[in-house]
């Protein structure tokens, strides 16, 4: 499997990770995914991909604020 392949199933499991609920497991996809894209050198939008893979992981670590706080 190359490594775009990778990536892209990183990010599809996170995805359905988080729909399910089941948050920590969608973070550590979502860092695989970042670290996959860091090892690429010459990738065009690679801080876009990086940017939008923060942002999922923010997004997630707020709705676990919300649920641990309550």
């Amino acid at each position: 499997m190359n490594i775009s392949h990778q990536i892209k199933s990183q990010l599809s499991e996170a995805e359905l990770y988080r729909a399910q609920g089941l948050f920590s497991e969608a973070i550590a996809k979502y860092h695989g995914a970042s670290a996959l894209i860091e090892e690429i050198a010459g990738l065009k939008n690679k801080s876009h991909l990086l940017k939008a893979i923060s942002d999922k992981i923010q997004a997630i670590e707020k709705k676990t604020e919300k649920f641990e706080t309550v």
